[in-house]
């Protein structure tokens, strides 16, 4: 799941043994599922789905990348894929590795909830849209 965007049908499957864990088999709907996957905060379990799981798990290496370009696989990542592009407004050619098509999946879920903010200054003008 860290590594790879898992089809749908994967999830669902997940999604179904989870569900069949906590209400037992033959399944006892004492609760609506939907309540069961809210936070503990607001009295849930805050069992996720596994696509959100999915997408959390690969969105912590787009958090990386943007975080600490120093790490070695960051590095190998962006000169191999990126060459000065942001991730986000990257477009994928052939011949790319699933792994990176499936980080840059999670980067496009992620893009709608993510800012940017003008920290320091070290944002390059040039390269950044």
């Amino acid at each position: 799941m860290q590594n790879l965007w898992l089809p749908q049908g994967v999830c669902d499957s997940i999604d179904r043994i989870s569900r069949q864990f906590v209400w037992g088999f033959p399944s006892n709907h004492w609760i609506n599922w939907n309540i069961v996957s809210t936070l503990c905060s607001k009295g849930g379990l805050s069992i996720r789905t596994s696509r959100e799981a999915n997408v959390m798990l690969l969105g912590k290496h787009v958090w990386t990348m943007l975080h600490n370009p120093s790490k070695i696989w960051v590095q190998i990542w962006l000169d191999k894929y990126l060459k000065r592009d942001s991730i986000f407004y990257h477009r994928d050619y052939g011949g790319c590795s699933y792994t990176w098509s499936s980080i840059k999946m999670s980067a496009m879920v992620l893009q709608e909830g993510l800012s940017f903010h003008v920290g320091k200054g070290n944002i390059p003008m040039w390269y950044d849209r």
